[in-house]
């Protein structure tokens, strides 16, 4: 599933997330092709408060708001993020 994951800098990432657990969501570099073959073994555990559902519109307004350093932008987008 296509998620965007916020890292610890507040730095939205376009990734797929290839499995779950009751705190973690792990998670691939979408750009890696194979993420459908890929387990949580190869992937990096991000808390799942921090993973949320890709959407365009929004991805394209944190890359922004990121790029500009835009930190009440960043934290109003969050806030309509839908968690997984």
């Amino acid at each position: 599933m296509r998620v965007i994951a916020i890292a610890c800098d507040g730095e939205p990432l376009d990734r797929t997330c290839v499995d779950l657990t009751g705190k973690l969501a792990y998670v691939v570099n979408s750009s890696t092709g194979n993420a459908n073959r890929i387990s949580k073994k190869s992937g990096v555990g991000f808390p799942r408060w921090s993973v949320f559902k890709f959407d365009s519109g929004i991805w394209d307004q944190l890359s922004s708001a990121y790029a500009h350093q835009n930190a009440a932008d960043l934290a109003s987008l969050k806030e309509v993020l839908e968690p997984i």
